[in-house]
């Protein structure tokens, strides 16, 4: 019987990383096609919106922190627009080379990510975050 248990434990746990997966990867198609101007590929929502919320973007700023809210987790798009950026860093280090100078104030493999209300608190500005 305890075989058994274990055996539907392992499938439940299997279940939710899959319906985890298809959530990740539906936040993206939703992303790249709502927000397509302007998002970089394998972005989520909740990145897309903290990057924007970290570039002072009022709005931007507002719908993150309701985003955290509805998380229930305090800078929840903060620290996924940093992972992102690192992530993207990774997956494309020829492009992010391309789009930030090598004196740029922000190296995004060696930044630890921070929360929203942080950064804004920080004031980072447009520049700092594009490396221009």
């Amino acid at each position: 019987m305890s075989k058994l248990i274990e055996i539907a434990i392992r499938a439940a746990v299997g279940a939710k990383n899959v319906l985890f997966n298809i959530y990740i990867a539906l936040n993206m198609l939703f992303c790249a096609v709502f927000f397509a101007p302007w998002a970089k590929p394998r972005e989520t929502v909740s990145g897309f919106i903290g990057r924007k919320a970290m570039l002072g973007n009022q709005w931007f700023i507002y719908l993150a922190k309701s985003i955290d809210w509805v998380f229930r987790e305090p800078g929840h798009c903060g620290e996924a627009a940093f992972a992102e950026a690192y992530a993207y860093d990774e997956l494309y280090p020829e492009q992010m080379r391309a789009e930030m100078p090598a004196n740029a104030p922000i190296q995004v493999e060696t930044q630890e990510p921070e929360s929203l209300q942080a950064a804004i608190d920080r004031g980072i500005s447009e520049s700092r975050l594009n490396g221009s």
